[in-house]
């Protein structure tokens, strides 16, 4: 390497800003960074870069921050900006918030401005996009050759693909392929019938985008074990002291269960302890044998992701709503065919 580096981020969604952010922290003289990204701002990608207003973080904003923030930094931001007052909805009963997942998209890529303003010229983004790297040339599409002494790859994921049962339907109005494009569900029909394939976040999304735009028909939501995604704590909740880096995947799992039990007695939800465990869920996995990693991914793995990877509060009292009301059903199924 030169005794400058130049390291080059290819996408600057949320991982590449958030990159690019942590380099100039951790070596602010002696580095350059380019960022590679053909959107005007980096920091949103296509999480944080949605304009649905029912699209929102998932936990409360006090608890999102980028590494080498100060703690509850986007939660402060956020309630100094024009949003805070005009969505009545962030704001919950015990004083925490859940913004539309936009703005923590703006909130990333105003420290990336801010970073890149102070670097002094060693942090840059470039409105291109990488063709190929090869012998540590990166070759973008306006025709630019980039030496790159280290390159990351941020890119995003791909879009939905079809299953095959669906694939002679892929130009049908009927079906959306892809229901993160702005506007996918704005022609479905107030009391149409609708059937959705999933039953995790996407499938809270898109349920409470069409009861925001009006929908009351019915919805049938299934997945091969028809599990639903559970809400979050609205509050940032108690710290439970569990420790559980110890033992088989069996004694681990009966002590988390003691636990939920446990902490319910003492008028605890069972998130804080799951939040436990998923504090120490690194440490955890690396401990386990091959034989109990293969258990849990074979029984335990699709009721862990609905535990772990939860709905905004304001999502889940849509869901607990239409499922009271019997216009949402959530069942466990395949998709076998479709037909008129």
């Amino acid at each position: 390497m030169s005794a400058e580096p130049h390291i080059v981020i290819i996408g600057g969604g949320f991982s590449g800003a958030a990159v690019a952010i942590e380099l100039l922290r951790l070596a602010p003289n002696g580095v350059r960074v380019t960022l590679l990204e053909p959107r005007q701002s980096p920091g949103a990608g296509v999480a944080y870069s949605t304009a649905e207003p029912t699209h929102r973080i998932n936990v409360p904003a006090a608890r999102m921050q980028l590494a080498g923030d100060e703690e509850g930094a986007f939660d402060h931001w956020y309630r100094h900006q024009p949003a805070f007052t005009v969505d009545v909805q962030a704001l919950r009963p015990d004083g925490s918030v859940y913004p539309q997942r936009g703005q923590f998209g703006r909130y990333v890529a105003q420290r990336f401005a801010d970073a890149a303003a102070s670097s002094g010229g060693r942090l840059r983004h470039l409105r291109d996009r990488a063709l190929a790297f090869h012998q540590g040339m990166v070759t973008t599409d306006g025709g630019l050759q980039l030496k790159a002494d280290l390159l990351v790859l941020a890119i995003s994921h791909p879009p939905p693909s079809l299953p095959a049962q669906a694939e002679a339907w892929r130009h049908h109005p009927a079906l959306i392929a892809n229901p993160w494009q702005p506007g996918a569900l704005d022609a479905i029909a107030p009391h149409a019938r609708v059937a959705v394939m999933g039953t995790g976040l996407t499938m809270a999304d898109t349920v409470a985008t069409l009861d925001r735009l009006g929908h009351r028909g019915s919805i049938v939501a299934f997945s091969r074990h028809g599990l639903l995604s559970r809400g979050n704590l609205s509050g940032a909740g108690a710290t439970w002291p569990g420790d559980y880096q110890q033992g088989s995947l069996r004694q681990r799992l009966r002590q988390i269960r003691l636990d939920v039990a446990y902490a319910a007695q003492q008028g605890l939800s069972w998130q804080v302890v799951l939040d436990a465990v998923r504090q120490q869920g690194q440490r955890i996995w690396q401990a386990l044998s091959v034989a109990d990693r293969q258990r849990f991914l074979r029984h335990l793995r699709h009721y862990w992701d609905v535990h772990r990877y939860r709905v905004a509060p304001q999502v889940a009292e849509v869901l607990e709503a239409r499922q009271r009301t019997g216009s949402l059903q959530v069942q466990a199924a395949r998709l076998l065919s479709i037909s008129r």
